[in-house]
């Protein structure tokens, strides 16, 4: 129940502080945008918006959440109560994955209505999301201040964004499998094409194994930078 209340918490923060409000006009521009493309124009667009923009929205939300509640020691509050870290980072990572998916359905409805492969198109916009926001956790709590935080997730996405080279035809190598976004590109790719069922399971295995990782690294140096540092055992 305490991860209930916390979700709830966070919900009605980021309603308060407009982030459901900023974000729907953005996506009022990319409706404009979307609808007045075509063809290759439009499926590159379109699977660039969704890889670029909605797939990293929790990643860089939560880095200035947490460094928001640092600031205001909301942190300290808040653990000083029985509630455990695993149940912190349920809540940011739920509120905000909700916000990401539901862009990433609107982005793909926009473009090309219901996909024929929702269940698909899901699990990797889900994955993708839960990713970037672990890893915008694990960041943050290692970032002094916004500046370095936005400094650090800059320099992150840049290395992971390296896939996108492949999708538009400009280099393309095998090593970039290993990238938790080449699993992104690919199942957003159910969109525009056929996918194989080894493109489908491996890259659902990939996201899964990313996922797994970065959740471990996210909740180990939250409770060292930030529980053991407050003084809480």
């Amino acid at each position: 129940m305490r991860a209930i209340s916390l979700l709830k918490h966070d919900i009605i923060f980021q309603f308060r502080h407009r982030f459901y409000y900023a974000y729907f006009f953005i996506l009022a521009v990319y409706y404009s945008i979307i609808t007045n493309v075509s063809g290759v124009a439009k499926d590159f667009l379109t699977i660039f918006i969704l890889f670029s923009d909605t797939t990293v929205l929790g990643f860089f939300f939560v880095g200035g959440l947490i460094l928001l509640e640092r600031d205001q020691n909301t942190l300290q509050s808040i653990f000083v109560t029985p509630v455990k870290v695993g149940e912190y980072l349920f809540s940011k990572t739920v509120s905000l994955t909700v916000l990401s998916y539901i862009a990433s359905v609107f982005i793909a409805l926009v473009a090309y209505g219901f996909p024929d492969q929702f269940l698909l198109f899901s699990a990797g916009a889900i994955l993708s999301s839960t990713f970037f926001i672990f890893t915008g956790i694990a960041i943050a709590v290692r970032s002094k201040t916004v500046n370095k935080y936005f400094f650090n997730a800059i320099v992150f996405t840049m290395i992971f964004f390296v896939p996108i080279v492949d999708f538009v035809g400009i280099f393309k190598s095998r090593l970039f499998v290993v990238f938790p976004t080449y699993a992104t590109v690919t199942l957003f790719s159910v969109l525009i094409r056929e996918l194989t069922f080894f493109e489908k399971t491996a890259s659902l295995i990939s996201l899964l194994l990313w996922n797994c990782g970065m959740f471990f690294v996210a909740k180990k140096w939250f409770y060292r930078f930030e529980i053991l540092k407050n003084g809480k055992n």
